[in-house]
């Protein structure tokens, strides 16, 4: 009974994860807005990336000195 409530509550949790996910990533847009003829630009909290890059900063190891192999 123990182990099918974990189930249960793991899969609730997983799926409720994967609804508000979106809503954690989401980026807001750059505001350009004109103002007495002067450009204003209005930069979100929560920047995009710029287009055509990736959305996460990837990192890879390629070479080290000294250490295990």
């Amino acid at each position: 009974m123990k182990r099918f409530l974990l189930k249960l509550f793991l899969i609730k949790s997983a799926l409720i994860l994967l609804i508000f996910s979106p809503v954690l990533l989401e980026a807001d847009d750059i505001k350009i807005k004109i103002e007495d003829g002067i450009q204003v630009i209005y930069n979100p909290k929560n920047p995009s990336p710029p287009k055509g890059s990736e959305a996460k900063i990837v990192l890879k190891q390629e070479f080290s000195i000294g250490g295990e192999v």
